[in-house]
């Protein structure tokens, strides 16, 4: 008996490959009806069970414990941090790449990362250290001796993702994000992109008579959560309670503050040196009373309106809607207040606060803000 006696061959078995295709394309028969009412059905009976979950509305954020859950655990592949030449650390993760390629399963590594930001340095993931040593066997770019275990509560940190930082600049609004200034408005005077940190000024949140308590050793208790209400510093009340002042200048711009408590105050706004994290610069709209507020202080009220020509510098045109708090900050008409009725071309049709102005003024969209 011949062997293939003991093969059970399928009908159509030896149609050539392109009817076998030709086959498997063609459009289906038409169903008959009771198969049909099947279907349907079926398909009543699907819609059914999933309706009630089609409209269920889940937390954009997830809970504490699913977050917990994502963490890597000792259960999980390593991440070892191996030394390579500087400067060759992408080429050195796609020669380990190519390798993978070429030895398949052979190479028990689990994926491979180079950072921009990390030099002389790339990360392998792996169960085991000595599959790390004989992945990068023969590489040149890499130092086997140089092997370094990442703490398991470290290894999110290395493929955790910043958002991109706002492009900050001298007389930008920002606002604080954390402390006793949180939500407060401030404006940027200067930016240090190599540290990281901006030096702004605000509106002063200070209890003087806590600080003179401060100052002098007495403690004072404090209501709990206490914030003072923003108030410009007066240097004569904080003399009168004896807070020491002193005047300093600065050495680059030439400008005097007032040094109290180690705070530095200048026309009675406090500078403050923060890192950018701190602060948020993401569609920063002040309002007409902040506006105000930025005024440089003094009875005479005509100081000029700090930074205004660059509040929105990145107003997009059209970007107006009708009905938005609007106010001119160049030109004749300069700190009119209104809303806006229409927007047409380059011009904003503004109606105004103060009564007895025409209905609406026609001002260039570069002039408001």
């Amino acid at each position: 008996m011949s062997g293939n006696a003991d093969f059970i061959v399928e009908t159509g078995a030896d149609l050539p490959d392109e009817d076998v295709g030709r086959r498997m394309h063609r459009r289906p028969l038409p169903l008959r009806e009771d198969e049909q009412e099947d279907v349907e059905a079926l398909e009543r009976s699907i819609q059914a069970r999933y309706a009630r979950s089609s409209h269920t509305e889940y937390d954009e954020e997830t809970t504490d414990v699913e977050q917990q859950a994502l963490l890597p655990s000792v259960r999980d592949p390593k991440l070892w941090m191996v030394k390579c030449a500087i400067g060759r650390e992408r080429e050195t993760a796609v020669c380990l790449m190519q390798k993978c390629i070429d030895k398949g399963s052979e190479l028990q590594i689990r994926s491979v990362i180079a950072l921009d930001h990390l030099k002389n340095y790339i990360y392998i993931e792996a169960d085991k250290e000595s599959h790390v040593r004989e992945a990068v066997k023969g590489l040149r770019t890499m130092f086997a001796a140089k092997i370094m275990l990442v703490p398991i509560r470290e290894m999110t940190d290395v493929l955790s993702v910043e958002s991109k930082a706002a492009d900050l600049s001298r007389d930008t609004w920002v606002r604080m994000k954390i402390g006793t200034y949180k939500g407060d408005l401030a404006q940027v005077v200067d930016v240090d992109n190599v540290r990281q940190r901006v030096t702004v000024k605000l509106i002063p949140r200070i209890d003087l008579q806590a600080l003179a308590n401060k100052l002098e050793g007495r403690e004072v208790a404090k209501k709990k959560a206490f914030v003072p209400p923003p108030r410009f510093m007066n240097v004569d009340e904080a003399r009168e309670l004896h807070i020491r002042v002193e005047r300093r200048r600065n050495s680059i711009t030439g400008d005097y503050f007032e040094n109290i408590g180690g705070m530095l105050f200048k026309d009675g706004f406090l500078y403050k040196t923060v890192s950018m994290k701190s602060i948020s610069a993401h569609n920063i709209k002040p309002t007409f009373d902040e506006l105000e507020k930025f005024r440089t202080p003094g009875n005479n009220g005509e100081g000029e309106m700090v930074g205004l020509s660059t509040l929105f510098a990145n107003r997009k045109k059209n970007h107006f809607l009708k009905g938005d708090a609007v106010i001119v900050v160049k030109g004749d008409l300069k700190n009119l207040k209104g809303w806006v009725e229409k927007v047409e071309e380059e011009n904003v049709h503004i109606r105004p606060e103060m009564k007895g102005l025409p209905k609406t003024l026609a001002v260039n969209e570069k002039r408001v803000v």
